[in-house]
């Protein structure tokens, strides 16, 4: 089961009623139009550009979240 913690971005925006008929006859999400778009739209090019700064930050985050661990481990282990 997903969670907000796989989708933290929260967008909203304004459809037509018949794009939300639509969305709701076919059993579609908010989420899954704006996924199918981009796939569709977007050059594949930089679709994994973006996929790499998006890692990068991850990476650059995951790495200060282990530093700032470390530091607290280095406190506990000199009392």
């Amino acid at each position: 089961m997903r969670t907000g913690d796989d989708f933290p971005e929260v967008v909203s925006g304004r459809v037509t009623a018949r794009a939300k008929k639509l969305m709701v006859e076919y059993g579609f999400t908010v989420r899954d139009a704006v996924e199918w778009y981009l796939i569709y739209m977007v050059n594949p090019k930089k679709r994994k550009e973006v996929d790499k700064i998006i890692l990068r930050e991850e990476i650059n985050s995951l790495k200060m979240d282990l530093i700032a661990k470390e530091m607290q481990l280095e406190e506990l282990d000199g009392d």
